[in-house]
């Protein structure tokens, strides 16, 4: 906006703050906007064309009933994620690809003031004394603020929750699986194979996740716990525990290695964690050793061994007396299957491997690789998973595995 109509939006918020109430949630959003159109008009009268003056009126009204400048990236569909560097920067992910916006704040206080307004409807606020929050919003998006003292101009980054669940025909259309492994999967989900979905950031993991959580039986009780909530899986009978973060005092604080412990207490037939990430990978790793089979998992990692390495780690931290080798051991007992996620650089996200840990030998990790990406194409490796037999049981047959028996 230029300077004339930058300033004649000022003189119509100066009026709008006399004419409209203090709670606009008791107004009707058409009889403001309603208000906001007439101020409007009153002020700019014939001085700014028709365009320039339904710019000014969209801007205005998105301030004061929506989101602000980014109103518009917020409500488009096929945006899934926005960062804003400062006032100056914002951009924007559309489908899987990264782009500079030419969308901006007047300056960073109004940044601030945006963002204070978003994290109000969550009960949470960003200060110099807490200058930085993870907060989920009303309609499932999360946000992550970071402002001064502790970076030079206020971050935010949303991840936009998608409130439509990829299915696996979805998926296989998307190239991110095939035929052979979503078949696969979804029989070692159904057989209670303990799976942990490994990736960066990004990679797709908890969209998999979500998707094979729906081949659980109908008939099971099925517990989620995360830190923020991101699953919504569809099945009839889903209880989802999330993460309280501690208020202004410092009190009130409710952990995931909490929820994984107080989710044993309430009879489930599966526990999904949104993502092991501390030291309640230590419950988990138990759970899975004492009976609790069928979890499904994800984990930030680079490679199949390397999310193995690290829930060892993640182990040691949820216990002082336990060495690494039982840490090692407990491990490679507990998880039966990793699939392994990327994001490309194109912005596609694709399984890139599929393995069995192998359970021969407790003193070192090994995989049994069964599915590879090469290329465009996953491809098996011509050696079957040890369990293929218990699959068998319950009527999986897959014809590679039989002609490739090792």
């Amino acid at each position: 906006m230029n300077k004339q109509i930058t300033n004649y939006k000022h003189q119509i918020k100066l009026k709008l703050i006399r004419s409209l109430p203090t709670n606009l949630k008791e107004i009707e959003p058409d009889i403001v906007r309603n208000i906001i159109r007439k101020i409007t008009e009153s002020i700019v009268k014939n001085k700014l064309d028709f365009n320039e003056k339904e710019e000014l009126f969209e801007s205005i009204s998105s301030e004061i009933l929506g989101h602000g400048p980014i109103d518009s990236l917020l409500k488009d569909p096929l945006i899934t994620e926005i960062m804003i560097n400062g006032c100056n920067q914002i951009y924007a992910e559309k489908k899987g690809k990264l782009s500079l916006t030419a969308i901006n704040f007047y300056n960073n206080d109004q940044l601030l003031s945006f963002v204070d307004k978003i994290l109000s409807s969550a009960g949470r606020r960003v200060t110099e004394l807490e200058p930085f929050v993870d907060a989920r919003l009303s309609d499932g998006s999360r946000i992550n603020v970071v402002r001064p003292p502790i970076s030079v101009i206020p971050i935010v980054t949303i991840r936009k929750f998608n409130f439509h669940t990829l299915n696996i025909q979805e998926l296989i259309q998307l190239n991110t699986l095939n035929s052979q492994i979503s078949s696969f999967l979804a029989a070692c989900v159904k057989e209670q194979i303990n799976i942990i979905i490994s990736g960066g950031t990004g990679s797709g993991k908890t969209t998999l996740l979500n998707t094979l959580g729906c081949f659980i039986p109908k008939d099971e009780r099925v517990v989620i716990v995360e830190n923020t909530r991101e699953l919504h899986l569809e099945h009839p009978h889903v209880v989802s525990l999330e993460c309280r973060p501690p208020s202004i005092d410092g009190k009130g604080e409710i952990t995931l290695r909490q929820l994984v412990k107080n989710s044993l207490h309430m009879r489930p037939n599966r526990i999904i964690l949104g993502e092991v990430r501390g030291e309640e990978a230590l419950d988990v790793i138990q759970a899975m050793n004492t009976g609790q089979q069928g979890s499904l998992c994800t984990i930030h990692s680079n490679s199949c061994i390397d999310s193995l390495e690290r829930l060892q780690v993640l182990t040691l931290l949820g216990n002082s007396n336990i060495s690494s080798e039982v840490a090692m051991k407990q491990t490679i007992l507990a998880i039966d299957l990793i699939v392994q996620m990327a994001r490309l650089k194109n912005g596609e996200r694709k399984i890139m491997e599929v393995a069995e840990v192998t359970k021969n030998n407790a003193s070192i990790f090994t995989l049994r690789r069964i599915f590879v990406r090469e290329g465009e194409k996953i491809i098996y490796t011509g050696t079957p998973p040890s369990f293929y037999n218990k699959l068998k049981l319950d009527g999986y047959t897959n014809p590679l595995f039989e002609n490739n028996k090792k």
